[in-house]
């Protein structure tokens, strides 16, 4: 399958600015090529009972991923909830909308 999706990998910690409200702040970000793909019924069906929502997933090359918790695609920014080595070179990121 060909990785012809941008996506952005971003690790996102959140922090009390100065008048003590919560906000993200992006300490890395990079860009890597992706193959977009459909969550499956089952995941999500067993997913929903504890109220966590797939939507969206995503296969990159298994080396440029280093535990990123958020990844960017098309404007929309997505909470990586759960990661799946197909193979050696191959990692999928299961993803949810916050």
């Amino acid at each position: 399958m060909r990785k012809d999706k941008l996506v952005r990998l971003l690790e996102v910690v959140s922090q009390e600015d100065s008048d003590g409200f919560k906000e993200d702040v992006v300490l890395v970000e990079k860009e890597v090529f992706a193959t977009k793909k459909s969550v499956t019924r089952t995941e999500f069906y067993q997913a929903a009972r504890s109220e966590i929502k797939p939507e969206i997933l995503f296969e990159v090359w298994a080396g440029e991923y280093q535990n990123e918790s958020h990844l960017e695609f098309e404007g929309k920014r997505y909470k990586i909830i759960k990661t799946y080595e197909v193979d050696s070179k191959n990692l999928e990121l299961t993803c949810s909308s916050y």
